[in-house]
């Protein structure tokens, strides 16, 4: 599965940079907060453009190298 992106684990990814950002801003550390929240918008954005599949009203995986979605059967 290494050349699959998987919405699972993408959003598992985004919540961990989210949880991260209120973190580091609970501890002061407002420049790792930035980086953190950032990234969350970058992965959230990426999700929505490439995993969203408005016919089904779904996120789907993706190929890796196409970012082809891959249909449920």
């Amino acid at each position: 599965y290494g050349d699959i992106l998987s919405a699972e684990n993408t959003f598992m990814l985004i919540a961990a940079e989210r949880a991260l950002a209120r973190l580091a801003a609970a501890h002061g550390r407002a420049d790792i907060a930035a980086r953190a929240h950032a990234a969350a918008e970058r992965g959230a954005a990426a999700a929505n453009a490439h995993l969203w599949d408005e016919a089904t009203g779904h996120y789907l995986c993706a190929h890796r190298d196409t970012l082809a979605r891959i249909p449920v059967p």
